[in-house]
């Protein structure tokens, strides 16, 4: 949170406004898929873990047969899209786990994206990103119903 108050405010102060009014109400419970529950933190961070994979990574039902090209631009990534694509961020947005916020790639001059560029021209031929890349910090934010279902 020191670090927020420093380099984006907005962002501090959003939180404390929150922390002063209640707002960060943490379950310490949730229940696995056969409606137990779980309490013990190494469970409820497993359930978490689990669902979070059955919901990014559905099952395929299409059959490993599919043999075809894919069709559109599969040429490399030129700077005017990764310039585009930045200049399309929010500002405002907290950072990631690499405490990159959008203003500072919006600050980027011509060597920072072409640098940039070649970064996502290798990933994009590979197939392959950087452990970084593939790492997020998730923040369940309840909505309605039974707070201890993951699903809520």
């Amino acid at each position: 949170m020191e670090s927020n108050y420093h380099s984006a405010t907005k962002v501090f102060w959003q939180t404390i406004r929150r922390l002063r009014k209640g707002g960060l109400k943490q379950t310490r419970s949730v229940k696995n898929v056969n409606g137990e529950l779980l309490t013990r933190e190494e469970d409820v961070l497993h359930r978490w873990k689990e669902y979070f994979a059955e919901l990014y990574n559905p099952s395929n039902n299409y059959g490993n047969n599919i043999n075809h090209q894919i069709s559109g631009d599969s040429n490399d990534i030129t700077m005017g899209e990764v310039s585009s694509a930045i200049k399309s961020l929010k500002s405002g947005k907290a950072a990631g786990i690499d405490e990159i916020r959008p203003e500072m790639l919006k600050a980027l001059g011509d060597g920072g994206i072409r640098w940039l560029t070649r970064i996502c021209a290798v990933v994009w031929k590979t197939g392959e990103a950087p452990a970084d890349w593939q790492t997020g910090i998730v923040i369940p934010i309840f909505k309605k119903g039974d707070q201890r279902e993951c699903s809520n």
